[in-house]
């Protein structure tokens, strides 16, 4: 049967897995908030932070959800193993990505170089706070012409 407890490790809080003699650790530190001090606000008996540890609440409600995850994973599939349960990949749901339509075979280099920069726009349009007017103002110098571009 799969266990899970959180406890400190080399100055780090991780959950650990265990069944029988095998052991496996999943950091959480990287959701932690407010970077607490661990080794005099943890309680190890209760396995949560307490009141006086910064963002304790917080803290305490993403080890719960971290933990409710594997523990909902273990009691759907109780024939996984520790390293399953281990290797299984624990992450926040992203947003949707938005579809980018990829560049059609295109006849001559111009038409190419075009639709990059189509794609490159609608990605970088996508990202949250990222500029695009760079390859905008490219794409609006193309010339519409294409014999007037001499190609060595």
């Amino acid at each position: 049967m799969v266990k899970l407890k959180f406890i400190i490790r080399d100055d780090a809080l991780v959950l650990r897995i265990s069944e029988n003699k095998q052991r496996y650790y999943k950091s959480v530190k990287h959701l932690l908030k407010g970077n607490p001090n661990i080794d005099r606000h943890w309680n190890n008996d209760k396995e949560r932070f307490t009141s006086y540890a910064v963002s304790y609440a917080e803290n305490n409600q993403i080890l719960d959800d971290f933990k409710g995850f594997y523990q909902s994973l273990i009691k759907e599939y109780p024939e996984l193993s520790a390293k399953q349960v281990a290797l299984f990949y624990f992450s926040k749901p992203q947003e949707e990505a938005t579809e980018i339509k990829t560049p059609a075979v295109c006849n001559n280099n111009l038409d190419l170089v075009e639709n990059f920069l189509e794609v490159v726009i609608e990605r970088e349009k996508a990202k949250q706070g990222c500029n695009f007017e760079a390859y905008y103002k490219l794409q609006e110098e193309m010339p519409e012409n294409p014999q007037r571009i001499l190609i060595p």
